[in-house]
């Protein structure tokens, strides 16, 4: 969702920061990678983007 609080009190979808849990084919317990800004609204080391993320699952 967007680090911001959208016109009607909602948030939108935001594809720039997201969490994901994987569990299985040797993936690492507790494993943070990457990080984000303050307001977690922006990436800022070790980026992965949907499409990198989607081709490790499938």
């Amino acid at each position: 969702r967007t680090p911001k609080i959208n016109g009607t009190g909602g948030r939108d979808h935001w594809p720039r920061v997201f969490s994901v849990g994987l569990a299985g084919g040797g993936v690492q317990r507790g494993l943070v990678h990457g990080s984000s800004d303050a307001l977690g609204g922006e990436p800022e080391e070790d980026m992965v983007g949907i499409e990198d993320l989607a081709t490790t699952v499938y």
